[in-house]
């Protein structure tokens, strides 16, 4: 078949249509461009219903070639990464082992992102109205994708760059948000020089405070700031209003209770915090905005006086985390929690997507097994 110039374009769209058999699936976007020289290119999104991936990018390339054209059709599938707002990781548990469970009547509002379990799930008396993937069995829950494969952990191998300094001292800290860092100070503070971010070790629990919308370290930091907590956790303190930008916390363990601890939201207590995590590409602790040593197994409660935004990845690995109060995406939109067991009570409102994830430095594991099938065909002039 004779294409004259000017029409290739619409004669490429034509045949990929006729040849592409979606079946269930749906074609998402579409565009076929044709160049001064002849050359048509093309691309083409659709959404595949599948266990391993969620969408599968079809691309088409047209190329002259001895007074022909040759068209070639790719399906690669380059988007395979898990993509969970939520992710339990059950370890030691059984496969039965319900270790995402949502109780009575939670509110739960995912944008981009699903929820995902190694283990099994249940939503009790709520769907969550969300994707749910689980290597076991899912009861009650929306959309449900059962016997899907495990995801490793893979930011387990971070804890390399924790180093404690502190000994055993366990002096303590409260830091009253104003912009700027503490002072080095015995038994409390400990500053340490590094390329590209700051670091300061905190010598027992770290207390956040301040209201009116302070910022720990500014509102526009100029880098970022590492806060590695040994011999103690973080306590947000009551009517605490604080944001915290660029900033990732490393629970190093030791003595104390190395969780995250919000006033009871009882009586009118409550407290606020946002933290969108550390992006520097030399700073290793990049992307995460709370870090628990993998080392440690704390159970972790938040009340109903929680209300924490989060830009970055919440990481307590072998941690049972029961969420009571409020937990949302920050501005930047790219959320993640990764926790042993997770158990909400309350409200969750996170999204995620490729742009904010990638300037967030959030990074995700991708599963295996991307196929690619080619076919050809000869149009000619």
């Amino acid at each position: 078949m004779s294409q004259a110039a000017g029409s290739r374009a619409a004669a490429a769209s034509e045949f990929f249509l006729a040849n592409l058999n979606p079946g269930d699936n749906t074609i998402v976007a579409q565009n076929f461009a044709e160049a001064a020289s002849g050359d048509v290119t093309a691309s083409a999104r659709i959404s595949v219903r599948t266990s391993v991936m969620s969408a599968i990018v079809p691309y088409m390339s047209l190329t002259r070639f001895s007074g022909a054209e040759q068209a070639t059709t790719t399906t690669d599938a380059p988007s395979t990464g898990e993509n969970s707002c939520i992710l339990t990781l059950g370890e030691q548990l059984t496969v039965s082992s319900d270790v995402m469970t949502f109780n009575g009547s939670p509110s739960v509002n995912l944008t981009g992102c699903n929820l995902r379990s190694n283990k099994s799930m249940d939503c009790n008396g709520h769907s969550t109205g969300a994707n749910t993937y689980a290597v076991g069995s899912i009861v009650g829950c929306s959309f449900a994708h059962s016997g899907q494969p495990v995801v490793p952990d893979i930011y387990s191998n971070l804890s390399s760059n924790i180093v404690k300094l502190c000994g055993a001292s366990a002096g303590g800290y409260t830091w009253t948000a104003n912009g700027t860092l503490p002072t080095a100070a015995a038994n409390q503070i400990i500053r340490v020089s590094q390329s590209g971010y700051s670091e300061i070790h905190v010598c027992g629990d770290l207390t956040l405070s301040g209201t009116g919308s302070t910022t720990l370290t500014g509102s526009a930091p100029a880098s970022d700031t590492v806060v590695v907590v040994e011999n103690g956790g973080i306590i947000i303190g009551a009517g605490a209003n604080v944001i915290a930008n660029q900033v990732t916390f490393v629970l190093a363990g030791g003595s104390g209770s190395p969780i995250v601890s919000w006033p009871n939201g009882n009586g009118g207590n409550a407290a606020s915090l946002s933290l969108s995590a550390s992006t520097g590409s030399s700073n290793p602790w990049r992307g995460m905005a709370i870090y628990e040593n993998p080392s440690l197994n704390f159970d972790m409660t938040w009340s109903s006086g929680t209300n924490f935004s989060l830009d970055g990845v919440l990481y307590f690995p072998r941690a049972s985390f029961t969420v009571s109060g409020q937990v949302v995406s920050g501005p930047m939109g790219c959320s993640k929690i990764v926790v042993g067991q997770f158990t909400l009570n309350g409200s969750v409102d996170m999204k995620q997507s490729d742009a904010a994830c990638a300037a967030m430095q959030v990074s995700q594991y991708a599963f295996p097994g991307a196929t690619t099938t080619t076919s050809t065909v000869r149009l000619t002039q």
